[in-house]
């Protein structure tokens, strides 16, 4: 009996093994996450949502490098997470993150006047965008 083991199970441990070998699927990813603040607690309606885009600060490219729509709830901060393939950024690259808090078309908050700056040079770590109300709010 435990010579017809030994086959199934030899070709199951070097199936596995094999496996560990293997490239990754996709290529390497690229995170950014944080949180947008707000001056003071602040009240949204319940169908708001948070933007968030990053994009080249020189370069030909108009194309974000990343971005993503997130819900937008009532307080003082909304946290975010971006993923995205590493090759659309560049190591030596610096990027503007943009954030707007936006429900039915209307702007109600943004960081359009002071985007943050920052590079992927190294990890960039946890963000903090900092909202500032849009005139006519």
């Amino acid at each position: 009996m435990r010579a017809r083991l030994l086959p199934p199970l030899l070709f199951v441990v070097l199936a596995l093994a094999g496996c560990a070998f293997l490239p990754e699927e996709g290529g390497a990813t690229q995170r950014l996450g944080g949180q947008i603040i707000f001056p003071g607690p602040t009240a949204l309606p319940p169908s708001a949502r948070a933007h968030v885009t990053v994009v080249p600060l020189l370069g030909t490219d108009p194309k974000p490098a990343a971005e993503g729509d997130f819900p937008a709830r009532t307080g003082e901060a909304i946290p975010f997470e971006l993923k995205f393939p590493a090759e659309r950024v560049a190591d030596r690259g610096e990027y503007l993150v943009f954030a707007q808090i936006i429900d039915h078309g209307r702007v109600w908050y943004s960081n359009v006047n002071a985007p943050l700056r920052l590079s992927f040079a190294a990890e960039p770590g946890e963000i903090i965008l900092e909202m500032r109300p849009e005139a006519g709010r």
